[in-house]
């Protein structure tokens, strides 16, 4: 995959991959690294409570990610720079941890807290990090280099920190997710990609579909009935395949846009909440999916206009593609072979079930597609 893959997010938009707010105990991964939300704060010169809290939460997410993905991708093995302000004059700190090698003027942490893993402290790299997290988005760098070593950097702060111990924060979330766009550098980009938010598609039918793509994806991520797994795919299937043709012109932004963001971003979001699901599982089942308050919203009506078109342009492609991925997984459908070699979740999906108007017809109807309508009928641009 090239770096031309690497995303931004389009203008006015809030940042994706938020992670689901909502309560949970921190669970001990499986393989050691245990604690949770009472983690012990070992007085150290070199990290402080904040700082500790940090290492140990991506350690516990480490252990999850070799669950996850077939074990292809682990935490463990990705450089993480930890990037933080919140020190007496404001001076920045970095904290290294999983490093192949120790970096020039790298100072080893060895403390009880995080006894057996590769820590180090490097303020001379968190100080160059610290402006490119800034000219890139503000929270993170995930391709930040220094020295010849490529990073993931992350701003850092003790609020972040008091989230990771009670499995409350969008911060860990954020991590694992913007790490796995590091993986994904290593695939095949999909033939047919062209991306251009501006000319996506906005009108009636679209929009119609693509709030039932939505609801059908919701319902999907709460399922691991194999019965009802099948049933939704076929269902999501047949929608993805009547929004395409309802695009109007020969531009083909559906196929394009949808099939590489649910592949760059869905699989991302997909692993994201595995993850979590290890992680903190009640969390997890309490908050389905962070979209699920948008879709709340523009069915209800409190959410319309430019901002609701831009949802179906961008932020939905997040939703089903964690929803196509868990799908095949509860289906026992391969697909994580053929996604990393260039297909799409909905060409995979598509070699398995084809799509038909009595699944269509199935999902109107329990989604209540006539409001749908008059809902989407109020922002589309035809």
């Amino acid at each position: 995959m090239t770096r031309a893959l690497r995303w931004t997010a389009a203008a006015g938009l809030v940042l994706a991959a938020v992670g689901c707010t909502g309560s949970g105990t921190l669970a001990p991964a499986a393989g050691g690294g245990g604690g949770g939300a009472k983690d012990r704060c070992v007085t150290s010169r070199d990290l402080s409570c904040a700082e500790q809290r940090a290492v140990l939460a991506i350690r516990r997410a480490a252990q999850a990610s070799r669950h996850v993905w077939g074990g292809q991708f682990r935490l463990s093995n990705l450089p993480i720079l930890l990037v933080s302000t919140a020190n007496p004059g404001g001076r920045a700190r970095g904290i290294l941890i999983n490093a192949a090698r120790a970096p020039r003027d790298a100072q080893r942490v060895a403390t009880e807290a995080v006894a057996g893993a590769e820590v180090y402290r490097l303020d001379r790299a968190a100080r160059a990090a610290q402006r490119a997290i800034r000219k890139a988005n503000g929270r993170f760098d995930n391709f930040f280099r220094f020295e010849g070593a490529e990073l993931v950097a992350m701003r850092y702060t003790p609020r972040d920190a008091r989230g990771v111990a009670s499995a409350r924060s969008d911060w860990l979330d954020l991590l694992v997710h913007e790490s796995f766009h590091v993986y994904q550098q290593r695939w095949e980009q999909p033939p047919d990609g062209s991306q251009d938010e501006s000319r996506y598609p906005k009108n009636h039918e679209v929009l119609a579909l693509g709030l039932l793509e939505a609801s059908i994806a919701l319902d999907a991520l709460r399922t691991r009935d194999a019965a009802r797994c099948r049933r939704y795919l076929g269902q999501l299937v047949s929608a993805r395949t009547a929004k395409a043709r309802a695009e109007p012109g020969r531009r083909r932004m559906v196929a394009r846009m949808d099939g590489l963001q649910e592949t760059l971003e869905g699989s991302a979001e997909h692993f994201e909440r595995r993850v979590r699901e290890r992680l903190a599982p009640r969390r997890t089942a309490a908050c389905v999916s962070e979209r699920a308050d948008i879709v709340d919203g523009i069915i209800a009506g409190s959410i319309r206009g430019a901002r609701a078109r831009q949802f179906f342009s961008w932020e939905l492609f997040y939703l089903t593609g964690a929803a196509w991925l868990s799908l095949l997984e509860c289906t026992n459908t391969p697909y994580r072979q053929a996604i990393e070699s260039g297909a799409t979740p909905f060409e995979v999906a598509r070699r398995v079930v084809a799509p038909s108007g009595e699944a269509l017809a199935a999902a109107k109807r329990a989604q209540h597609f006539a409001k749908l309508r008059r809902v989407t009928r109020r922002f589309a641009i035809d």
